[in-house]
This record gives C-alpha cells, sequence and structure tokens, in this order.
C-alpha cells in the first residue's frame, strides 16, 4: 500500500535527507525500508522527490510478499501491523 504525503522540508544533500527520513520511520515502526547488507528482509521502501521547501514522500509497506521477488538474500517481510498514513505523518 502507497501513502503518498508532501513535506514542506528543504535539504542541502538528497541522500543525507533521504537517511534522515528512512531513519525516522524506521525506529518508530520497527521496519526496514533501505536494505543495507544481503540479508536484510525489508518490510517495504521509501521514495522521496527532493523539490525546493516540498518534498513528495511515498512510503510502500508490502502487504502480499508472495507476488514480489526480492533482489536480495534476506527476502522480503511483511510487517505484522501496517502503518496508518496519520501514523507515518506523525512520525515524520
Amino acid at each position: 500500500m502507497n501513502h503518498i504525503m508532501q513535506k514542506n522540508i528543504t535539504c542541502e544533500n538528497r541522500i543525507n535527507c533521504s537517511d534522515i527520513i528512512i531513519d525516522k520511520l524506521e525506529k518508530k515502526f520497527n521496519c526496514c525500508l533501505k536494505s543495507i547488507s544481503d540479508t536484510d528482509k525489508p518490510n517495504g521502501y521509501i521514495q522521496i522527490v527532493h523539490e525546493k521547501n516540498n518534498h513528495k514522500i511515498i512510503v510502500h509497506f508490502y502487504e502480499d510478499i508472495t507476488k514480489l521477488k526480492p533482489l536480495n538474500k534476506g527476502g522480503l517481510k511483511k510487517l505484522s501491523k501496517i502503518p496508518t498514513e496519520s501514523e507515518i505523518k506523525k512520525a515524520l
């Protein structure tokens, strides 16, 4: 399920900005949105369109992992409780 939101922020470094947003969500929901090692089991992913003073953030949590092919050895994992859009907005 995709959760799409706008965030009125400015950033100088897109990678650092993305890492900060991912870190907030991963800590809040005890999930993996960015696979760092080949054994990680992502629960979803995040896409960010960085625009001046306005970021479009798309957070996707996997719901049916049987239809997806993982790109890492760890595979994919569905969260036991997928956060709502309002919960994600509050975390950001």
